[in-house]
């Protein structure tokens, strides 16, 4: 676990490093074992979460290769930083 915020919805939204790959998961806030679902970003080194009021979720880190969804820029060819935000 690389960082861990509580949504909106009351739920918890975990930042995980699982194989190199950045996922982040929403586990009911009641109940850990309860996993609601997950995403996973691609091979990053990501470390840091934010939850907006309206629910969107920021994500910041490095990475060397390219994450799913559109990008602003492009990768510089070395170990970059990144911020992405999913709604």
């Amino acid at each position: 676990v690389r960082a861990l915020a509580i949504g909106t919805d009351g739920n918890l939204v975990a930042l995980t490093s699982e194989g190199g790959n950045a996922v982040l998961r929403r586990l009911t806030g009641g109940s850990l074992g309860n996993d609601l679902g997950s995403i996973r970003l691609g091979i990053a080194d990501a470390r840091a979460l934010a939850i907006a009021d309206d629910g969107s979720i920021a994500v910041a880190g490095a990475t060397a290769a390219s994450l799913a969804g559109t990008q602003v820029n492009g990768l510089s060819g070395g170990r970059d930083g990144f911020v992405t935000r999913l709604d």
